[in-house]
């Protein structure tokens, strides 16, 4: 075995493994950023090395082939690549996946504009993209995740991030903001950590909020649900405040932060053919007075399986 037939056989292990951790069959190029305190000290870097990366993320998404599955490997990235980031991030490409440096217990490569700048951390437009292993706030009063009308980018899937636990002192609103008239077909949110300001963090508004549509989305699965942790007063887990049609919202864990109907799950007058299952929510050591699950449409527009509040199997309220 030659020295380079070896090199190649790692090389395409190594695509292998990056492919299987996303989820995806095959990648394409790769490309890294690094825009913390170990990162460049310009933008200049060709980014197809670790050795050389970009140090702006939306630098590497503009040197990837829409519809290629090119993956961007974020290194770190911190205080340095937040000052020069035009923000919003625009996710604009079809089938490119962002994965940050870490581990699931903590995606350390913090993703968010920061105090003084109201915009979304990122505007997605393109179609089957993730973003995987990030933590992840938007600037003041903006989401971490944007989709806005009349933009509907299909299978967009956001895994093990964390949203609004390192907001840089911005006041965060939601996590996942789909606007009025903007549609996230297939969007599904596994394995991620949404933190409220009832924990000290950052989250000021609901923390998955859907006023359009996510058709045929899931928001968790059985055994990959999410963990919602103290959303402020008033606001929820999950908000499906649109006429959204066909989302699954199942297996997610949901630490109130006050006792109040809705507070973890509500769907809306107009919603439809929504699956709500599996899901446990509380607010503090006892069943919670309130029923933190609210189904606003009539008759058996949505459809709810075996929920709890606290030990307790309910219905929606």
């Amino acid at each position: 075995l030659t020295i380079a037939k070896f090199a190649d056989n790692v090389e395409f292990y190594l695509r292998d493994l990056l492919a299987s951790a996303i989820g995806i069959q095959d990648i394409g190029n790769v490309y890294f950023v690094d825009g913390g305190s170990t990162g460049p000290a310009d933008d200049t870097g060709n980014g197809t090395a670790r050795a050389t990366p970009k140090k702006l993320i939306q630098s590497a998404i503009d040197l990837t082939t829409t519809g290629n599955n090119d993956v961007i490997i974020v290194l770190n990235y911190g205080s340095a690549g937040r000052a020069l980031e035009a923000w919003p991030i625009e996710l604009n490409k079809n089938m490119v996946h962002i994965v940050g440096v870490g581990n699931a217990a903590h995606a350390w490569a913090a993703v968010c504009p920061g105090s003084g700048t109201a915009q979304h951390a990122f505007e997605v437009t393109g179609d089957r993209c993730t973003l995987s292993n990030l933590c992840i706030a938007g600037g003041d009063g903006k989401a971490g995740i944007h989709v806005t009308s009349p933009n509907a980018p299909w299978g967009l899937l956001v895994r093990q991030c964390i949203f609004g636990v390192d907001n840089a002192s911005a006041t965060t609103q939601e996590g996942i903001l789909i606007d009025s008239g903007g549609d996230a077909p297939y969007l599904t949110v596994l394995d991620c950590y949404f933190a409220g300001t009832v924990v000290g963090a950052g989250l000021t508004g609901d923390a998955i909020k859907v006023a359009g549509n996510a058709t045929r989305g899931r928001i968790g699965k059985p055994g990959q649900g999410n963990f919602f942790s103290g959303l402020a007063s008033g606001k929820k887990c999950v908000n499906i405040s649109g006429s959204a049609v066909a989302i699954a919202i199942e297996g997610n864990r949901l630490h109130l932060g006050e006792d109040a109907t809705g507070a973890g799950i509500t769907l809306s007058a107009g919603a439809s053919r929504i699956w709500v299952d599996g899901n446990h929510a509380n607010y503090g050591d006892a069943d919670a007075t309130n029923n933190p699950y609210s189904d606003g449409a009539a008759g058996d527009a949505n459809d709810w399986g075996l929920n709890y509040k606290g030990i307790t199997a309910l219905m929606p309220a």
